[in-house]
């Protein structure tokens, strides 16, 4: 994972920052800015937008102050695919909870900005995907590749078991977890088989010393059986017969059911035909009455069908006259809609013309007004010369200050050494410490005295030189505050009158533009004017409504002629029907007359028939009723029958359990001894997973492989603690640990030592214990990026400069650039100005009343 691009908005100190920050292409870099202004949370960005975890107690105390959500995006690359993740959050309000919102795209090598989403259905999803992508869990992130503020020592605090989660994390053995986590679920497996198999062996046995029982059993069924089916047979037989006589009894019953029914049949016909008879008689009435009248209704009947014709003629004019006049009044809306339309676009050009006749008479006023500008700008810039060359000679005082230092720190070291040479004298050594030769008591004390004397010659040098430095830092630091908040003031009347000077600008252009457009405005308005005081718009409208007027008076609608026609045919309703009706009377009264005469011979053929229907009932009905007897005699012997079998079937269902139980005891028998079998593979299976859930646990394999890494780490270590201390300091790491009970215990202790021996890591001072931090986190980060599958090829060193004197602190930066290679993104963190020019790339932090910003130089 290598970071390109973060965006920031609302996180911390940043409030609206407009622009991104680049990482791509940077090697080694550092961040710098006074304290607070937001150096650290740019890196507090960057996990916060990979794991969610960044300083502070809860996430909504990232929010800007006075703000109610924040938003993170991070571009990194990873192998040869870029990826995007933004993390949103919105700040609860009253009792909610907040929300917050995790997006994870990608985009191929090839890709460019084309992002596609890859993000889960929930953002436990999306983490555990940038998880897998990345390899890395925050915790082992912050003990390795990211040295945080006050946080150097994170790895070296931690408790050893603590520490060796940290390494089995980088080394990737989860794996080795899943792997024991597997073998035992496997070992549980193969206990609760073997556990089943005994359960079925007893279970086997159990059934298997009943067999003598079941066997007694049988033949004590099998008699009961027997007697059973003899007294089934018994009992159909008497069932049979009296179903017999049952059955002959129901066809005269069923007989007689038929003939009661025929006879309603005929009683029911005999009644619809007595109806139609009724009905064929009065239809010819009617039929009479019509063709008596039928004169009349023909005369009505013309008269109707020449009024509809009439009302439809009429109808058809009215619509095309609502038509005609429909469209009419369309055309003149359009011919007024015209009239207003060019009355509102010469309002405008009257109004615009004005507004353009203002600003061009503001052209003058403008031009003096930018040549005003134009001299105060060139005083001020003078100005700003004049402040920069006092500035560059300020500046020359540091290098005078820089030569005065120089010359004190070899004072320093020559006085020592005449300290050390009294210190020799005053343990009794008799040659001069200076030229070797052999000294008498008056001698030595004449060398102590001219050494006294070149000491206290050093001294007052040395504090000439120091007071020398004081006044001239002095002079240095007011000169520069006064000028550069001279340099500031001009710098702010130059933008105010370059301000002024494009208000002018801007003001000049606006009227030279409105005078060319006012000309053919005018144009347009005399000729707008001309157009409405002579109606002379929209010829075709009126032309196309005159024609409609023509059309109208030649239609000749007459509505009092309609409305007459209109009163006839109502008057009229009803005379087509009955017109209809004679007709058919004309047709059907012969059909009619006959359709009588077939209904009465009918009538009185259906009234013989019932007589005869009546006669045979008689005959059947005294047969029919012994039936009810027969049927209960039938249902008892039925139901001892049903009794019989019942008892049957359920000695012939215990016979068949029994016979199945005797065969499974069989069965049983030969499956136990496959069971024996299974039972001791499955034993044997236990404990083979069991070893290997030994082997694969923390004291196994993970044991030995962190064993074989640990000479690496140590070795980076040493290698940049003895750059950075002139090989004063060593780190051992030890897996073992003698108990004070006899044996060893698996551990991870650091052991440190340096001239004067091995000392607790609490012994060592701030710039010493920094900088053993920093060894052990450099080498675990090295160890990290060189593991397979964790291409997290990255160094965040936030802080720990300053517990550093001048010479530490060079041979730290000596340590970066010694590892470069082995990291293609290290970011330092600094308050340092001395440092900032140590690095290829700057990141400047800035923090304003806006919000912090940062740039890139």
């Amino acid at each position: 994972m290598i970071p390109l691009k973060l965006r920031v908005k609302n996180f911390m100190c940043y409030r609206d920052v407009p622009e991104p920050l680049p990482l791509e292409g940077i090697h080694v870099a550092c961040i710098s800015g006074g304290n607070g202004h937001g150096k650290s949370a740019l890196l507090d960005a960057i996990t916060w937008a990979l794991w969610g975890k960044a300083r502070g107690k809860g996430v909504d105390e990232l929010i800007h102050i006075g703000e109610s959500d924040m938003e993170v995006e991070l571009e990194f690359s990873n192998g040869e695919d870029v990826y995007r993740v933004v993390r949103k959050r919105k700040k609860a309000r009253g009792r909610g909870s907040g929300a917050s919102m995790l997006d994870l795209q990608v985009s191929g090598a090839e890709g460019g900005a084309v992002f596609r989403p890859t993000t889960g259905n929930t953002i436990p999803e999306t983490q555990a995907q940038i998880n897998r992508l990345i390899h890395l869990e925050y915790d082992t992130f912050v003990n390795s590749s990211f040295l945080r503020q006050g946080r150097a020592d994170e790895f070296t605090l931690r408790t050893p078991r603590e520490r060796k989660e940290v390494l089995a994390d980088i080394l990737n053995l989860s794996l080795y977890d899943e792997m024991e986590t597997l073998a035992r679920q496997k070992a549980r497996d193969r206990d609760r088989e073997a556990a089943q198999y005994e359960h079925l062996l007893r279970e086997i046995d159990a059934e298997v010393s009943a067999r003598p029982e079941l066997e007694a059993e049988l033949c004590v069924l099998n008699s009961q059986v027997g007697e059973l089916e003899k007294r089934s047979a018994e009992h159909r037989q008497a069932v049979q017969d009296l179903t017999t006589r049952k059955i002959r009894f129901e066809a005269a019953a069923e007989e007689l059911g038929k003939l009661k029914a025929r006879r309603r049949g005929i009683k029911d016909d005999l009644s619809r035909t007595q109806a139609d008879v009724c009905r064929h008689k009065t239809r010819l009435s009617e039929y009479r009455h019509l063709l008596s009248d039928a004169d009349s209704l023909e005369e009505r009947h013309a008269r109707f069908q020449w009024a509809v014709k009439e009302d439809k003629r009429f109808s058809d004019a009215l619509r095309e006259h609502s038509l005609l006049t429909d469209r009419r009044i369309k055309l003149e809306r359009q011919l007024d809609a015209e009239r207003a339309s060019l009355t509102a676009r010469l309002e405008r050009i009257k109004a615009e013309s004005r507004v353009l006749e203002d600003k061009a008479s503001r052209i003058v006023a403008s031009e003096e007004g930018l040549a005003n500008s134009a001299v105060k700008l060139a005083d001020v810039d003078e100005r700003l010369m004049d402040i920069a060359a006092e500035l560059r000679h300020v500046e020359d005082t540091s290098v005078h200050i820089g030569t005065l230092e120089s010359e004190n720190r070899n004072l320093v070291e020559e006085m020592k050494e005449l300290r050390k040479k009294v210190d020799l004298l005053a343990e009794g050594v008799s040659q001069c410490p200076t030229c070797g030769t052999s000294l008498a008591e008056a001698g030595i004390e004449h060398v102590r005295s001219a050494l006294f004397s070149e000491g206290a010659i050093r001294r007052r040098k040395f504090d000439l030189n120091k007071a020398k430095i004081n006044e001239l830092t002095s002079l240095r630091d007011s000169g520069r505050t006064d000028l550069k908040k001279s340099q500031t003031a001009a710098e702010m009347k130059r933008r105010d009158i370059q301000a002024e000077a494009s208000v002018l600008e801007r003001d000049m252009r606006e009227g030279e533009a409105a005078s060319q457009k006012l000309k053919p405005m005018r144009e347009e308005s005399e000729t707008l004017s001309t157009l409405l005081a002579d109606e002379t718009f929209g010829q075709d409208l009126r032309n196309a409504i005159n024609e409609l007027h023509e059309r109208l008076k030649s239609l000749a609608y007459d509505l009092d002629a309609h409305q007459l026609v209109s009163d006839e045919v109502r008057s009229l309703e009803g005379s087509d029907i009955a017109w209809l009706k004679l007709q058919e009377a004309r047709n059907r009264s012969e059909e009619t007359q006959q359709d009588l005469s077939d209904a009465q011979k009918r009538f009185e053929e259906l009234q013989s028939r019932l007589e005869d229907a009546s006669n045979s009932i008689e005959g059947i009905e005294e047969q029919a009723a012994q039936l009810p007897n027969l049927v209960h005699r039938l249902r008892e012997a039925e139901s001892l029958l049903d009794s019989v079998n019942r008892d049957l079937m359920q000695q012939r269902d215990l016979l068949a359990g029994l016979r199945q139980r005797l065969q499974a005891v069989r069965t049983l028998e030969e499956k136990a001894g496959m069971h024996r079998t299974q039972l001791n593979r499955a034993t044997r299976d236990k404990g083979i997973y069991e070893e290997l859930a030994r082997a694969f646990g923390k004291g196994g394999v993970q044991a030995l492989i962190i064993e074989t890494v640990i000479p690496e780490i140590e070795h980076e270590a040493n290698r940049l603690l003895s750059r950075m201390t002139d090989n004063r300091m060593h780190v051992k790491i030890e897996t073992q640990r003698e108990k004070r009970t006899g044996g060893s215990i698996e551990t991870l202790d650091i052991n440190i030592a340096d001239e004067l021996g091995s000392r607790p890591y609490e012994m060592f001072s701030g710039g010493e214990a920094f900088r053993i931090n920093f060894a052990l986190r450099v080498a675990i980060s090295r160890l990290l990026t060189r593991r397979a599958g964790t291409p997290l090829r990255i160094l965040f060193i936030d802080e720990g400069f300053g517990t550093q004197d001048g010479p530490g602190r060079e041979k730290l930066m000596d340590a970066i650039y010694s590892i470069q290679e082995d990291f293609d993104r290290i970011i330092v963190i600094t308050h340092i100005d001395e440092l900032k020019e140590a690095f290829p790339v700057h990141i400047q932090v800035v923090k304003t009343e806006q919000g912090s910003f940062f740039s890139v130089n």
